[in-house]
């Protein structure tokens, strides 16, 4: 047993082969047996006591098992299917207890017997290599294991879990100028540390399934991987800065496409306990969607091919946890002294917004009720030009519906396509322009609905909450995800769209005005007063650097870290212009947000001119700058590298 747990302790030791080296079946079993104690009744305790001792005092010879090829003996040797798929929570002590015997692995064919030998060699050697530093550890764990001291092996479990993060962020800690970096490493090392003890021990057991060798940026893959949504939605907002590198970038970017899955055993039981599990012809195993809230797989309902979308099990109860963990992380984070002299927004209110966020897509009736009004608004057909050709784009939302009041299913029409960038990459060789047409037509779209007309707005309408195909007949783009959406009722119209007009002329008067419009609290005349010339010095350090005027979202953020608590739609308002910005230029678009919306309020310049008129603060020459605003070549922003409270509350 010694052995194992000084194995245990040095999968952050790399090897010096390139070769895998995995823990065993056994291994795993007792790892998992250590942390299941903690939940263990008495008499439990006492038959898996009884069982372990038998298990490592008995002289019987091992069970010898043949097998045909090395991958065969991998995977029965680790099982690492089986238990990737299970928590340490959802394992059974018997099952686990029956893991214990000893086994041998053998084959006939001499290539396959020596590639065996050389694996157990090779794990050996691991394991003596690390003996002299990690033995009083190794030792204090197993004892703590055979005298059922539950107090020692949680102790052990959060000095892993410590060791592992801080391990983890080695690829941060020379980035000494990026104040992301410095965040991220807080944020990480505050919140593992704060988990309670079951996760802790499920992240430990996560980690201890992995290969060896093992990169620190695999280790926090996997560590955030099974870590809280919320706490994953926050990491993927905080990775995208640019002044993190590229592989912590491309790592936080995984998330939004490789987080854990729930396993299909799990899935079972969600479907057999709900009420419309019998109306399905088939159920497919494998998810095509798996999101840090939900998951969706394809089934068969009276004849036809449909998506099933489901809440992952647990998560309401994670996201509490998140919240609460991360409120304390961020409000310590607000007052830290090293960070204040990067005036951030309050980190703390982020939280606050993406836990408003993750709440709403918990409500599955709201969630279809959003996507059959999405339907009414957004479904359309329009014909483009692009590359001397012509073509129709629909745009579409899918009918969505359950089957019974009383299930927590959702159920979706069946669309195909592909991710929008991957679509139209296969065309760009014959039609270089496509992406970029379809990209302007649907941020029109957008602006339109959103600014002129409706209202009601997708707000995360990125590349993953769109498939696109394109055919012969027609381009087809599919709007998905409607678990965030937002409704501007005419105050708040009018509103964002006079702010809009302030950020584009730098009007101080007209800004503030419209910022304490949205404000959710009646401030006093001080208050305005210091707004007012907070704005003008805001706008004439604008102008000194050269820039003609500055985002609605970054005006936004800095009205926000100001102290103003902005009305929570207008924030997702700005989520979505984001995103849709996001599309422009990954369409590489020359278009933007400011020249997009100009050529929409053309198409209701009655209504625009009306609204214009009817403030009182805007003179002739405003006019006059307003018309040059619009005429303008749009002026591509830098790429941000400020924290944006109100546009990055979402994955």
């Amino acid at each position: 047993m010694r052995l194992f747990f000084i194995f245990f302790l040095s999968f952050a030791v790399r090897a010096e082969t390139s070769k895998p080296i995995y823990l065993s079946s056994q291994e795993k079993a007792l790892l998992a047996l250590s942390f299941k104690i903690h939940s263990l009744e008495k008499e439990q305790q006492k038959w898996l006591w009884t069982q372990l001792k038998q298990s490592f005092q008995s002289q019987v010879l091992p069970e010898k098992i043949e097998v045909r090829s090395f991958d065969e003996f991998l995977s029965q040797e680790n099982q690492v299917k089986w238990f990737s798929e299970h928590s340490v929570a959802d394992l059974n002590v018997h099952d686990l207890a029956a893991m214990l015997s000893r086994r041998l692995y053998f084959s006939q064919k001499k290539s396959v017997q020596a590639q065996i030998q050389d694996y157990y060699h090779r794990k050996q050697e691991l394991r003596y290599s690390v003996l002299s530093y990690l033995q009083s550890e190794a030792t204090q764990m197993s004892g703590a294991l055979m005298n059922l001291d539950i107090q020692k092996i949680q102790q052990q479990v959060n000095e892993k879990l410590q060791e592992l993060s801080e391990k983890s962020l080695l690829p941060l800690n020379d980035l000494k100028h990026s104040v992301h970096a410095k965040i991220i490493a807080k944020l990480i090392k505050g919140y593992y540390r704060s988990l309670p003890i079951e996760q802790k021990m499920e992240l430990v057991y996560r980690v201890a399934q992995m290969p060896y060798p093992s990169g620190s940026l695999d280790v926090l893959l996997v560590l955030i991987q099974n870590s809280g949504p919320q706490f994953q939605k926050f990491l993927q907002i905080m990775g995208r800065h640019d002044d993190l590198p590229i592989e912590i970038r491309r790592l936080f970017q995984k998330l939004e496409n490789s987080v854990q899955e729930v396993p299909w055993w799990k899935v079972q039981l969600l479907l057999k306990s709900d009420s419309s599990f019998g109306e399905f012809d088939y159920f497919a195993e494998k998810p095509i969607g798996v999101g840090t809230m939900a998951q969706a797989h394809i089934a068969g309902f009276r004849g036809k091919k449909v998506v099933v979308r489901f809440l992952k099990p647990g998560v309401e109860e994670k996201l509490k946890i998140d919240h609460q963990i991360l409120k304390k992380l961020t409000q310590s984070i607000d007052n830290d002294e090293e960070l204040k002299p990067f005036k951030l927004p309050s980190l703390s209110k982020v939280i606050d917004d993406i836990n408003e966020s993750v709440v709403e897509e918990l409500d599955i009736d709201q969630t279809i009720r959003n996507q059959l009004k999405a339907r009414e608004i957004y479904i359309s057909e329009m014909l483009i030009a692009f590359d001397q050709q012509k073509n129709f784009i629909h745009l579409v939302v899918p009918e969505a519906f359950k089957v019974n009041p009383k299930s927590k299913l959702m159920l979706q029409e069946l669309v195909s396509g592909q991710k929008p960038a991957r679509e139209f990459e296969n065309f760009r060789d014959i039609y270089p322009n496509l992406y970029r047409v379809v990209a302007e037509k649907i941020s029109q779209l957008w602006v339109d609905r959103a600014f002129f007309t409706s209202g009601f707005f997708h707000a995360d309408l990125h590349q993953g909450n769109m498939l696109a195909m394109v055919t012969d007949d027609a381009i087809f783009v599919y709007f998905l995800d409607f678990g965030m959406v937002g409704a501007l009722d005419n105050h708040l119209r009018k509103s964002a769209l006079l702010l809009a007009v302030g950020t584009k002329i730098n009007h101080s008067s007209l800004i503030a005005r419209q910022f304490l419009s949205l404000d959710k609290h009646k401030r006093s005349e001080s208050f305005k007063k210091e707004f007012q010339k907070a704005i003008e010095e805001k706008i004439v350090e604008i102008q000194k650097q050269g820039r003609r005027n500055q985002s609605l979202e970054e005006w936004t953020a800095w009205a926000i870290n100001f102290g103003l608590d902005l009305n929570y739609e207008f924030l997702k308002l700005n989520r979505g212009l984001l995103a849709i910005d996001t599309l422009l230029m990954d369409a590489r678009s020359k278009e933007d947000l400011n020249s997009i919306s100009q050529k929409v309020a053309l198409n209701h310049k009655i209504s625009y001119l009306k609204l214009l008129l009817e403030d009182q603060t805007l003179e002739l020459g405003h006019y006059f700058d307003i018309g040059k605003e619009a005429v303008k070549t749009p002026e591509r922003r830098p790429r941000r590298n400020n924290l944006s409270q109100c546009a990055r509350i979402f994955n």
